[in-house]
């Protein structure tokens, strides 16, 4: 396979970093929130979740940028054109709450009165507390947790789909 036919190097290995990342926080997520508020390590996981998620945004927006700074391979054109719209759609709207998934769980934790954690360091908090406005921040992050799960599924779905059907593997185009 020629570099024509495959992503660039950068974002081969940002979509990875990604994956994983992303792979692990979902379910991060969902067990951290059903712990008891009393759990010791309800706050560390907490912590992490939240120092990941600010490490996605930034591969996310490094993604989008490296996307539309470098040629990479077209979808195979025998597709037809619903399949090229709903694999372009899937695309997109992963890469839009790879971006509003983080932020909403930013604002939902300054919204609360803390700090954003990223590791051993902690950003400055510059917005008054509104706990209203931080549940529904908790509510969106939340809802938006399923929709990525979701576009997660349609997008290996689409893999198997034209490995089994098409036979062709666009996964050799990411790795």
């Amino acid at each position: 396979m020629t570099d024509l036919e495959k992503y660039p190097k950068s974002m081969r290995i940002t979509h990875w970093l990604s994956a994983v990342l992303i792979l692990g926080m979902l379910p991060l997520g969902w067990y951290m929130t059903s712990l008891n508020d009393s759990n010791p390590n309800q706050m560390k996981l907490f912590n992490l979740h939240q120092s990941v998620g600010v490490c996605i945004l930034v591969l996310a927006l490094g993604r989008i940028l490296i996307k539309l700074k470098t040629p990479h391979p077209e979808l195979p054109s025998d597709l037809s054109i619903w399949e090229k719209r709903l694999a372009q759609g899937i695309h997109s709207f992963l890469y839009i709450l790879l971006i509003i998934m983080p932020i909403s769980g930013i604002l939902m934790t300054l919204l609360s009165g803390y700090q954003v954690p990223f590791f051993f360091f902690e950003f400055p908090n510059g917005l008054t507390e509104n706990r209203v406005l931080s549940k529904t921040f908790e509510k969106l992050h939340g809802v938006l947790a399923y929709g990525l799960a979701t576009l997660i599924i349609m997008h290996l779905a689409g893999l198997l789909k034209e490995l089994v059907i098409g036979k062709r593997n666009l996964l050799k185009r990411m790795i």
